[in-house]
């Protein structure tokens, strides 16, 4: 029996301690890159797209996503962080690198921010303001418009022949009217408008 004990003794010192069990890596929480705020009030969230729109669009588009020169908001690290309007108006006060300082009320930008907050930013698809369609307008309108401001120096059947053809993005065509120094074309900069 001591020859057993001895012998179990001897093992039990020289036994090497157990390998700890494997630990789990650490679970890794990702910090949510867009934050789900709660849905502001309707009527402040179109106040918002109506001082947006008189203020910001040129610039930063209609969706917020950037435009003639501005950058995307949606993705801005101000605005991801912004609650109510307060880390924006300094930025809308003070202006930046290309863009004018705006003299807004504070109700003026947290409507602003109501607006743009209101994009859902999961997904390109997902906050994209895809209007059903771009035409807008009358044609009748349109023709007497062109009569007395274009026929003077361009022609439908002329130099006009086959710009559907030429440009085939309908966005594009419309683009190149719209904000002719985007680089898509040049648009009414390159004509000499009689006023």
């Amino acid at each position: 029996m001591r020859f057993l004990l001895a012998i179990l003794l001897v093992a039990a010192l020289h036994a090497q301690p157990p390998a700890p069990a494997p630990s789990k890596p650490p679970v890794r929480v990702r910090p949510q890159a867009y934050p789900d705020r709660p849905p502001a009030p309707a009527e402040k969230v179109e106040q918002g797209k109506a001082v947006y729109g008189l203020n910001c669009t040129f610039c930063h588009g209609t969706d917020a996503r950037g435009g003639s020169g501005g950058p995307n908001l949606i993705r801005n690290e101000v605005v991801l962080k912004d609650q109510d309007g307060e880390l924006i108006a300094k930025v809308v006060r003070e202006g930046r690198e290309g863009m004018p300082k705006m003299n807004l009320s504070d109700a003026q930008v947290s409507d602003i921010a109501a607006f743009v907050h209101s994009f859902k930013v999961g997904g390109y698809d997902a906050s994209r303001m895809t209007p059903e369609t771009i035409v807008v307008g009358k044609a009748d309108s349109g023709k007497t418009y062109f009569a007395s401001t274009c026929a003077g120096c361009h022609s439908v059947t002329g130099d006009l022949k086959g710009i559907g053809g030429r440009i085939t993005d309908p966005k594009a065509l419309q683009q190149t009217w719209i904000m002719p120094g985007s680089g898509r074309g040049a648009g009414r900069a390159g004509c000499r408008r009689r006023r």
